[in-house]
């Protein structure tokens, strides 16, 4: 989410000091053309695109481009300076990639069998486990689980649903584990510690039932 935030600032600031450098498409109407005085464009309604005009910053330009409003794929504001307007569409960016990304909790993963390894703070803790194609009790696989980021505080074993399909394709028998958090049992670090050595001593103890190498078994999340 930082990171994400962090190139929204760096998009909004480059675009506000050079707006034809930056974004490649601009789309809009100009009530009067500014850019006509410097014999840059001669139409009121423009389609600018990388390339269509030399690398020119907002200060080689009249200030009273900056001023002008441009309606921008729908957003037709009559006086919004461009910064506001930017400041506004970062954010609403933000938020829609965030909502968008955020897994379910409790995930709902198809294909994955569910099962308890230990119960803890009042609530039952689940292993979602992928296997290979064929796979049968008698094998001998390598094994994969996966403990899903969130700081201690939060997160879901959703996370790492497409990394258990993938690793599941190419005959690992594939697992996402629950874990306790701040938010939900209001349990400290160490307790997530514990739920995830718990986790993999319950692996070790079912390689037979799992049809996995005990000897193979490999952690991984973040």
């Amino acid at each position: 989410m930082l990171l994400l935030w962090f190139m929204m600032f760096v998009l909004a600031h480059d675009w506000i000091r050079d707006p034809w450098q930056v974004v490649p498409v601009v789309e809009g109407a100009l009530r009067r053309n500014p850019l006509q005085e410097h014999g840059l464009l001669q139409v009121e309604h423009i389609s600018l695109q990388l390339g269509d005009l030399p690398r020119l910053s907002l200060n080689r330009l009249s200030s009273d481009l900056a001023k002008k409003s441009i309606a921008f794929a729908g957003f037709a504001p009559k006086k919004v300076e461009m910064k506001t307007s930017l400041i506004v569409f970062c954010s609403l960016m933000a938020v829609c990639v965030t909502n968008a990304a955020k897994p379910k909790y409790p995930p709902e993963l198809p294909g994955a069998e569910e099962t308890v390894y230990k119960t803890a703070s009042e609530t039952a803790l689940k292993l979602w486990i992928f296997q290979p194609k064929n796979h049968k009790q008698t094998d001998q696989r390598p094994a994969v689980v996966f403990f899903f980021g969130g700081g201690w505080r939060s997160g879901t074993p959703g996370q790492f649903e497409k990394q258990c399909q993938y690793l599941a394709s190419r005959g690992m028998v594939a697992m996402t584990a629950d874990y306790r958090v701040s938010s939900r049992q209001q349990t400290k670090a160490t307790a997530c510690v514990e739920d995830g050595k718990s986790a993999v001593r319950w692996i070790r103890a079912n390689a037979g039932k799992l049809g996995v190498d005990p000897t193979r078994i490999a952690a991984g999340g973040g």
